[in-house]
């Protein structure tokens, strides 16, 4: 259930990532990466419910290997909880 960061978005910094999140800059390419994956995540989550009727414990154990995936698995846990 991982969806991988682009090669070109894993070195950046924390800092770099909450900057570009907090731009307001929908076109900003690290949005839109952060969009990808984290857009990725919620679907795979909703089809495996579909698919099983019961919620995947994977997601409990995602584990970020960069910022831009953390931001991802935290918007898309936001997005789980109001979908939940």
């Amino acid at each position: 259930m991982y969806v991988e960061s682009k090669v070109e978005f894993r070195e950046l910094s924390e800092e770099h990532v909450a900057r570009a999140l907090a731009s307001g800059i929908a076109d900003d390419a690290v949005v839109v990466e952060v969009k990808r994956m984290s857009d990725a995540i919620v679907a795979t989550f909703k089809a495996q419910v579909k698919r099983t009727g019961r919620y995947p414990a994977g997601l409990l154990n995602l584990q970020a290997r960069c910022p831009v995936e953390a931001a991802a698995i935290n918007a898309a846990t936001d997005i789980l909880e109001k979908f939940l």
